[in-house]
């Protein structure tokens, strides 16, 4: 068996890394899940069948602060159920509640969260690559009754990291709530892979408002205001189509869908109208044309230089175009031949008109791929960027 070494120098610079190879696949792998819960009796058998389909052994760990029912319901779907003392955040618990885990990969689940539409297959298939040490997911918020999502950002497509290795060594704990826990190492996204987050539709307002105020006490700032309070925020709702759920792909009416070719980049959906004041989550195929392996940024070992980008080109004048805007992590390292998907987040122009939104790759500093790989096509789509919307 194989180990990787981190040597951690101080808390936040990139630290001194061993790299040996990690091991693949085992016949006995196993996927630990685990959860933090607190005063969720009601909640726990909504969302916890989804959970046991994917997982092989689950961990629960409920808050001595609960005033229910919580721990005889989480004991009634695992022995492995612990206690522990109230802290106020999960931040605050993770380095104890992943403690409680054995299996070789450590899923982390909240207790408002349901996984629809998950393959186990596939994650197997990402699990047994020693390259990879942690994964991402996109989180969907759903609005009351359940049946529509938040579509716009920043509740969609709100990545999670939330499937790690469990190597103890590769992990920085958060100091303060809403903090990212932070692995060593390569990531992979799985953007057809969708959490289900129930919180707006199993609390009340009034509810939420407490939660926000607790959070701004704890962590002035970091309330996550605009993601509990949603109806005081500009946002665009979707359908949740649970039957496509799987290929994670519902088209609108004005979506572009499946627009490319065989180059670096596909379009496989992207909103043919965008309001000015919002951002859209666009999603791609990202393919390997070279004959070296692209990659992402490995978290405390390496930086990459090669990032997913856009342009906007106007169809109205030319003084509107957008070259430069925002960069975007490769979703996983690509082999040549590798293909992906993407999810990108696109900030329109200010400015109202007919746009082609083309998607790039560039290795910072010296080239756009649209401009040193001209046999290649990078697709573009048409967009009409309009007024703003309002709130609510």
């Amino acid at each position: 068996m194989y180990v990787a070494v981190v040597l951690l120098l101080t808390k936040h610079p990139l630290p001194c890394i061993l790299s040996l190879p990690l091991s693949g696949y085992h016949p006995d792998m196993k996927l630990t899940g685990v959860m933090l819960t607190i005063n969720s009796e009601r909640r726990l058998p909504v969302f916890l069948p989804s959970v046991i389909d994917i997982v092989d052994e689950l961990v629960i760990v409920v808050d001595d602060a609960s005033q229910d029912d919580t721990y005889e319901v989480a004991k009634s779907y695992t022995k492995y159920v612990y206690k522990t003392q109230h802290k106020g955040a999960l931040e605050f618990h993770l380095k104890e509640i992943l403690s409680y885990c054995d299996g070789d990969w450590i899923l982390l689940i909240d207790d408002d969260e349901s996984l629809i539409g998950w393959d186990k297959t596939r994650l197997t298939a990402m699990m047994s690559d020693k390259n990879i040490t942690h994964c991402y997911f996109p989180r969907k918020w759903l609005i009351p009754p359940g049946d529509r999502f938040i579509s716009t950002w920043p509740w969609f497509p709100d990545y999670q990291a939330r499937l790690f290795r469990n190597l103890p060594g590769i992990f920085e704990f958060p100091d303060l709530i809403h903090e990212n826990l932070r692995v060593a190492g390569y990531a992979h996204y799985l953007p057809d892979h969708i959490i289900l987050h129930h919180d707006l539709c199993f609390t009340s307002r009034q509810e939420r408002e407490s939660k926000v105020a607790r959070y701004e006490s704890l962590r002035p700032g970091h309330s996550c205001r605009e993601y509990y309070l949603y109806e005081d925020q500009i946002y665009e709702t979707e359908e949740l189509n649970l039957e496509q759920h799987s290929s994670g792909r519902v088209a609108l009416s004005n979506d572009v869908v499946g627009l490319g070719s065989d180059g670096f980049i596909s379009t496989l959906k992207c909103p043919g109208v965008m309001r000015h004041n919002l951002k859209y989550p666009v999603e791609l195929k990202i393919s390997n044309k070279m004959d070296g392996t692209m990659y992402p940024t490995q978290q405390f070992i390496s930086r990459t230089d090669t990032f997913i980008s856009y342009h906007w080109i106007s169809k109205d004048r030319e003084s509107m175009n957008l070259w430069d805007n925002e960069r975007f992590e490769l979703p996983a390292p690509l082999e040549p031949g590798d293909s992906h998907d993407a999810i990108i987040v696109v900030t329109p122009p200010r400015e109202e008109g007919h746009y082609a939104l083309q998607f790039d790759i560039v290795e910072e500093h010296k080239y756009w791929y649209s401009h040193k790989y001209l046999e290649e096509t990078f697709p573009y789509v048409e967009v009409d960027v309009v007024a703003g919307a309002s709130s609510g």
